[in-house]
């Protein structure tokens, strides 16, 4: 009985072991989709987790398959690592109910889950690569986070982010001169909170500035409030969309551009027709 009872847990326990390995995979292809964003501030990253990791992953598969990030013989055995995960965790269990209550056939349930786990842990890997060098291009030091990371008490809570619907209230529209001479638009909710452009509508303008800095736009006077307003509109491709202002004709064209072959957008409030 002792005997059988161990077996039991090793079996829950070799499931488990299983299940983290499948869950950190998915994190990873999360965490490297999100990192192959260009132009991506600290905020918007933080935005970016929480959105994406409310998708499915089937969801999150199809977004990687259109930005094609990993190489066809990779996207393969997502492919496959999607199909293992989602048996996993819909039916291992009731698909292995004879294996489970036997005690002389147990030992294919650890064998099967013991040789899924090294898959995923091969997949694992493949993906951790990818992501460091991708963030090593980008200038992070990866080997500084890890170790910083790695000097925590606790697993530091997700950011809490302020969810934008499609009908938000804007109470004002304003020019802040951020470095080298570059203008950008601050955009004021009902809330009083202040947003900025990101690569598909408003992320959240958090840096410690004066309001008093904010320079008011002369060709937006008496629209205020603008109400339904869609702070994510539909994009023609990052940093490509329209931002309608409701009134007057108004909406706020955003653009890519580049300066010296460096990235930067371009916004410009229009009028219809003109």
């Amino acid at each position: 009985m002792t005997e059988d009872i161990t077996d039991i847990k090793n079996c829950f326990a070799y499931f488990g072991h299983t299940i983290y390995m499948a869950q950190t995979v998915e994190k990873g292809i999360l965490n490297l989709l999100i990192s192959s964003y260009e132009n991506c501030t600290k905020t918007r990253f933080d935005e970016l987790m929480v959105e994406k990791s409310q998708l499915t992953f089937g969801q999150l598969k199809r977004e990687i398959t259109d930005k094609k990030i990993f190489s066809d013989e990779v996207a393969e055995k997502i492919e496959l690592f999607h199909a293992k995960r989602d048996w996993l965790v819909h039916n291992y269990w009731w698909d292995r109910a004879v294996e489970f209550s036997r005690d002389d056939l147990r030992y294919k349930i650890f064998d099967e889950l013991d040789a899924m786990t090294a898959e995923f842990e091969t997949l694992n890997k493949i993906i951790e690569e990818e992501s460091n060098q991708l963030l090593i291009k980008k200038g992070v030091n990866v080997d500084q986070i890890m170790d910083e990371f790695s000097k925590l008490d606790m697993t530091p809570n997700n950011p809490s982010i302020r969810k934008l619907n499609k009908d938000e209230t804007l109470i004002g529209i304003y020019s802040y001169d951020a470095k080298h001479g570059f203008q950008i638009p601050i955009f004021q909710l009902e809330d009083s909170s202040y947003w900025t452009l990101c690569e598909s509508g408003l992320t959240l303008f958090n840096l410690e500035v004066d309001p008093n800095e904010f320079k008011l736009l002369d060709n937006t006077s008496g629209i205020f409030p603008v109400k339904q307003f869609n702070p994510k509109p539909k994009k023609i491709k990052d940093w490509e969309y329209e931002l309608d202002l409701k009134k007057k004709g108004l909406f706020v064209k955003v653009e890519p551009t580049e300066i010296n072959g460096k990235f930067v957008y371009k916004w410009t409030i229009k009028k219809h027709g003109y």
